[in-house]
């Protein structure tokens, strides 16, 4: 098996959870386009948790796991 790695340079999410549209570039303009991000930060019901639950879905898909039920909602 190869490991492969997949770097994410932007995200949109629409939608999902509590996030009707939500657009994020990791771009990093200090490193040559290479992609970066050190923390994610906001407001309460901003979208925080929706985009890591977004991130472990793509996750899931990208190895071919089965999506677990409490995503079903």
């Amino acid at each position: 098996m190869v490991n492969t790695t997949v770097r994410i340079e932007s995200i949109e999410i629409k939608n999902f959870k509590n996030v009707g549209y939500g657009h994020l570039d990791f771009e990093s303009e200090k490193k040559s386009g290479r992609a970066s991000i050190l923390g994610l930060y906001g407001q309460n019901g901003s979208g925080k948790t929706a985009l890591i639950d977004a991130l472990e879905l793509f996750r899931l898909a990208l190895s071919g796991s089965t999506i677990p039920a409490y995503f079903a909602d």
